[in-house]
């Protein structure tokens, strides 16, 4: 997984994920994402101790995604993100959550470069934007 601040860190192990939280909480960063493999990511706004807005979005963009019901403290805001890296299904019942409809994105713009780079596999060069096999100009046998 991979965890998005002013800058982005590849994160494999719950105790790399709990550390690069604190840098956030100590630095004062505002905005925490961890983008799953599948570019599911979940968003936590905040600082320090809190409170934070916490916000799930599903891989494939559907217009609406989950936002919790209430502020969290940063100790629950790290219970999620620890549920959600571990990928376990049962994450999101420890919350209530409410759906919400995709607004633009307050991420800046270098930051939804990564999260789309995450989600869209590399062109093939074989293949043109469509998707569909380029061209050569020879004769297909």
């Amino acid at each position: 997984m991979i965890v998005l601040k002013p800058d982005r860190k590849e994160v494999a192990t719950e105790k790399e994920l709990a550390a690069e939280f604190q840098r956030h909480c100590d630095d004062g960063y505002r905005q925490f994402v961890l983008v799953s493999d599948e570019g599911a990511y979940l968003s936590a706004i905040g600082e320090g101790f809190g409170p934070y807005t916490l916000e799930w979005f599903p891989g494939t963009r559907a217009g609406s995604h989950l936002r919790a019901c209430e502020d969290l403290k940063s100790r629950e805001v790290m219970e999620a993100l620890l549920g959600f890296f571990r990928e376990g299904p049962s994450w999101r019942g420890s919350l209530a959550w409410e759906e919400t409809e995709d607004e633009p994105s307050p991420l800046p713009a270098r930051w939804m470069e990564s999260l789309d780079s995450i989600r869209r596999p590399a062109p093939d060069e074989n293949r043109g934007e469509s998707g569909s096999p380029k061209d050569s100009g020879r004769p297909v046998a």
